[in-house]
């Protein structure tokens, strides 16, 4: 058990050093969604009605966005620097490196929702620091990672990963991001338990399946 955690730690500190030194593509992240949510205040005002009811789409969809330009930037660097290959020759288990890249990539994108959640609290006056938004975020975050990871390693030695990341990766979540706008909605509208109870439970289950599958999955995909 030691063992396994200073693999999983060494993994999780390899990815944090790796991001550290690209600065860029958490400060290129947050700038995206800062610029999405600042155009739509301007277009659209940034009311009581508009916050509640426009708001919550315009936050998800500036993370979702900025969230996959993130993935794809970090998959990017990391195949530059090798660490691909060095990490497949390690003897330990393909589930481990995949729960060590989850890790990495729940902390990036972690960090940019609370940037883009500051952004949007200064444009729409909304408050966010509710407990059902804080399970919300967790969920989303958890399956941005973990369903992310399997899909940035798979188009890594594609010459469109760009393009072609998004187009795999945004349908597949979008059932999440459905939720996460519902929940926001009915949170930021004075709504209960009763409103957005099973949006929740349903982003909870889509994280139970596919974060599961994913992590099955990654050794084939990494093998390829």
């Amino acid at each position: 058990m030691g063992g396994t955690l200073q693999v999983l730690w060494a993994l999780v500190a390899k990815d944090f050093r790796l991001e550290s030194r690209n600065r860029d593509v958490v400060l290129s992240v947050v700038l995206f969604a800062a610029l999405v949510i600042a155009l739509f205040a301007i277009s659209i005002g940034t009311g009581p009605t508009v916050s509640a009811g426009v708001g919550p789409g315009v936050l998800w969809a500036g993370f979702a966005f900025s969230g996959v330009i993130g993935l794809a930037r970090s998959a990017s660097h990391e195949s530059e620097g090798g660490s691909v290959s060095l990490v497949m020759l390690a003897p330990v288990s393909r589930e481990l490196v995949w729960l060590g890249k989850t890790i990495g990539n729940a902390m990036f994108l972690a960090v940019s929702l609370l940037a883009i959640l500051g952004v949007y609290v200064l444009f729409y006056d909304a408050w966010v620091l509710r407990w059902e938004l804080a399970l919300m975020s967790l969920a989303v975050v958890l399956g941005f990672s973990g369903v992310g990871t399997l899909f940035s390693t798979m188009t890594l030695k594609v010459r469109a990963r760009e393009t072609l990341l998004p187009m795999m990766f945004l349908p597949l979540t979008s059932p999440l991001l459905l939720a996460a706008v519902t929940v926001t909605t009915e949170v930021l509208d004075g709504g209960g338990w009763s409103d957005y109870g099973a949006w929740i439970l349903m982003a909870l289950a889509f994280d139970g399946v596919f974060v599961t599958g994913s992590a099955l999955l990654y050794q084939y995909v990494l093998e390829e």
